[in-house]
């Protein structure tokens, strides 16, 4: 088998289900086709082309000219389970192929590395390895097949299929909104930003996708954010693919947003402000997409009347228009606020909160549609009183649930408490993951 980079004339294609019907069919026992999206991170634009005998049937090469697409992140087209992972010995090089489940896989070959192992859970739009040349290649690119039961088929991506010619695609692939995935280095693992309070400078703590952090890990990503609060990591807020932060200025109040380049650090002249007067708020909260329209939110609380207010973002790097309706009210029995993606298992963004009094944590279930579901606020961890600076990760330890870290006073330790995917916290959990950490002001 012989992949190569190929150049054509581009036509750009919008991504919408309707534009075109799906392509390839499917058997009658066969499971109905998920929802495959452009292996690629949300807003990123790729060239796909193929050529006569193209193995197995189906499959696509795609490139960003101009340039080399070595090293490039490689995003799940859907969510599933990795079944291989790692060098080929043959053809494909380096290759991640991921099952979806009803005899629906997809593979992704030639890699320069792959960052996801043999039996992970992964989610839409995490990345799971970087572009290459590896195997039997003519220059950097994806390989990329759906298969069916074995078969290849007609690529489709949100609900478009790829009739073979040489094209853009615009990926919306945004990851799964709710279950963001808090990976501020590119690597495909859940990271930690924290701000040191000697410093006020911002560090990473990039986490090792088993739990734990890499090793040597706590670089200055960022320096003298001695202005700012709140600093909170919010996932792709401006829509380029990449985990942002955000910061409110504590003499204005004003809110600064700081687009994360995608490799451990921040955009070159960013810091702008995206809202005004935010002053009035205690917690400002990294929500997920918790109004269901694939775009971050932000929850805030006021520090008078302790409603919760949902400030949806626009996907552009600022807010929806009128946006800052009450979704909550009376939370002053609750300090800690964290935004967790999709705690309960149901496919929407949720809150954990803690309470001041008891120390448990309370889950606050979302409706999907920026508010919350009748009745919820379940306690579902206790006396976690000794504990401050809860703050959600994502799937930190890659076994497909979402999780928290928080930190102890006493000994200024980190801990690790899983989410065990339906609302709760796996049995035994709260693992230290690290040490010294009570010089750290805020984390995110």
């Amino acid at each position: 088998m012989m992949s190569q980079r190929l150049a054509g004339t581009a036509l750009s294609v919008v991504l919408a289900a309707s534009a075109l019907t799906l392509g390839a069919a499917s058997s009658a026992q066969a499971g109905a086709r998920p929802d495959f999206q452009l292996p690629f991170r949300c807003g990123e634009v790729w060239q796909a082309s193929t050529y006569p005998g193209h193995d197995p049937i189906g499959s696509v090469d795609f490139n960003q000219y101009p340039g080399d697409d070595t090293g490039k992140p490689v995003a799940a087209s859907a969510n599933g389970t990795v079944t291989a992972a790692g060098p080929s010995g043959g053809w494909a090089g380096t290759r991640v192929r991921i099952d979806h489940g009803g005899g629906w896989t997809t593979h992704y070959a030639h890699l320069s590395g792959e960052s996801v192992s043999v039996g992970q859970a992964v989610k839409a739009g995490q990345v799971i390895g970087k572009v290459g040349n590896t195997g039997n290649s003519r220059g950097a690119h994806l390989h990329f097949e759906q298969t069916l039961d074995g078969t290849g088929q007609t690529a489709v991506f949100d609900g478009i299929s790829y009739p073979g010619s040489t094209r853009d695609f615009t990926s919306n692939n945004c990851g799964t909104g709710p279950g963001f995935s808090h990976d501020f280095s590119g690597d495909g693992k859940s990271d930690v930003l924290a701000k040191a309070a000697a410093t006020a400078d911002i560090h990473l703590y990039e986490g090792n996708g088993g739990g734990g952090f890499k090793a040597g890990t706590g670089q200055a990503v960022g320096n003298n954010f001695s202005a700012l609060e709140h600093v909170t990591v919010v996932g792709d807020w401006d829509g380029d693919g990449r985990d942002d932060l955000v910061a409110r200025n504590r003499s204005t109040g004003d809110l600064h947003l700081y687009a994360g380049n995608g490799s451990g650090g921040f955009k070159a002249g960013t810091g702008q402000v995206i809202g005004n007067n935010f002053t009035g708020f205690d917690r400002i909260i990294g929500a997920g997409d918790f109004d269901g329209d694939s775009r971050t939110d932000l929850v805030v609380r006021s520090r008078t009347t302790t409603d919760l207010h949902l400030y949806a973002g626009n996907g552009k790097g600022g807010f929806k228009t009128g946006t800052g309706q009450v979704i909550g009210t009376s939370w002053a029995a609750l300090g800690e606020i964290a935004g967790v993606g999709d705690w309960s298992g149901d496919g929407r963004a949720d809150l954990l909160a803690k309470n001041r009094t008891t120390g448990d944590i309370h889950l606050y279930e979302g409706n999907g549609s920026g508010g919350f579901k009748a009745g919820t606020g379940q306690a579902v961890g206790n006396n976690f009183t000794a504990f401050d600076q809860m703050t959600g990760v994502g799937d930190f330890n890659n076994d497909g649930h979402n999780d928290i870290v928080t930190r102890k006073v006493a000994t200024g330790t980190l801990h690790l408490f899983a989410g065990n995917g339906s609302g709760g916290f796996k049995a035994g959990t709260g693992t230290q993951i690290g040490t010294g950490w009570n010089g750290m002001t805020e984390l995110g």
